[in-house]
């Protein structure tokens, strides 16, 4: 199954026709965003790069559990529009797995970005989604199952109901970036929707928080040490990162997800507008390791057509940087 939908993703994105590739780690707040942060957790980034974007990913988690792994397939596109690229549209298809739910998840997304002085720039993003659960019942347990002597044995007297939920969904989101700093913010769940299905059970709100730093250490390499941090229900969840870029086609990062999970991330430029990205997470704490393994592992692929009558305008964009660069 893996190897399959591996080789749907290389066969859709070696479909479409390639032109020059955009100098990406070169060029201040452009950050390999499906990597750190995506526009599907800040609306604000849709279009961010003045590409039309198409990407896909699957990925697993708790490697370990004895029970189906947790499963996320994902399908992505965004465009910046117009003679500027000032504004943007971005579509989303996500569908999550487990033993016990399915969810899945069509989003659409719209960015306005308000430039100063070309390189630096203010942008705002609004999202609305739809989102469907389907439960499981049958793969669940019941307390009337269990037999002291024999565990979980006997048929349960549970009555389900319905077994199912759609309810939408919106979030917005505040990007800024100059010279070499970015920092953004993002609130989801706005409306904080009831996702129930056997009673209330309302999305609280959930808001990110993150800032870069681009460092220049050669003109073919750059670092950037970056944050994350998640506010659910006043619950801070913390991620730094840092990452290193070498002559625009290779990319290693490593993340500290929730301050138990290390992450590393390696990138390739596979063609001149196609990268594939892994990720494999490995926990720090012992309770994950022994219970669930709390291993994960993600595969992302991304295609980005280039736009001829751009080439002018990037690389007077490269020159600005370049200059500012000289006079720091």
């Amino acid at each position: 199954m893996k190897k399959n939908l591996l080789a749907f993703f290389l066969l859709f994105s070696l479909a479409a026709g390639a032109q020059e590739l955009r100098n990406h780690f070169s060029v201040p707040g452009r950050i390999e965003n499906n990597i750190l942060f995506n526009f599907w957790q800040n609306p604000a980034l849709t279009g961010y790069e003045e590409r039309f974007n198409v990407q896909g990913g699957y990925g697993m988690r708790w490697l370990g559990l004895p029970t189906t792994s947790p499963q996320n397939w994902f399908g992505a596109f965004d465009v910046a529009m117009g003679s500027k690229k000032d504004n943007s549209v971005g579509f989303v298809y996500q569908h999550n797995r487990d033993n016990f739910e399915r969810r899945t998840e069509l989003q659409l997304y719209y960015s306005a970005a308000f430039r100063i002085r070309k390189i630096n720039q203010l942008r705002f993003g609004i999202s609305t989604r739809y989102v469907q659960r389907i439960m499981n019942f049958y793969n669940m347990t019941y307390g009337d199952q269990i037999d002291p002597q024999n565990g979980f044995v006997y048929n349960t007297n549970e009555v389900y109901g319905r077994q199912s939920r759609g309810f939408p969904d919106f979030a917005a989101g505040l990007w800024f970036s100059r010279k070499h700093l970015y920092l953004g913010f993002s609130a989801v769940h706005l409306t904080q929707p009831d996702q129930g299905i056997m009673g209330v059970s309302k999305l609280p709100i959930q808001f990110y928080y993150n800032a870069g730093y681009h460092i220049r250490i050669t003109p073919e390499i750059y670092l950037t040490p970056s944050l994350i941090v998640v506010n659910r229900t006043n619950i801070y969840y913390v991620q730094p990162s840092i990452s290193v870029s070498y002559k625009n086609h290779y990319l290693l990062l490593l993340s500290y997800r929730n301050l138990n999970t290390f992450i590393l991330y390696g990138g390739y430029q596979l063609k001149e507008n196609l990268r594939l990205t892994f990720g494999w997470g490995f926990p720090t704490e012992k309770e994950l390791r022994a219970v669930q393994s709390g291993q994960s592992f993600e595969v992302m692929l991304r295609y980005r057509f280039s736009f001829k009558k751009d080439q002018t305008s990037i690389e007077g964009v490269m020159e600005d940087n370049n200059s500012e660069q000289d006079t720091e």
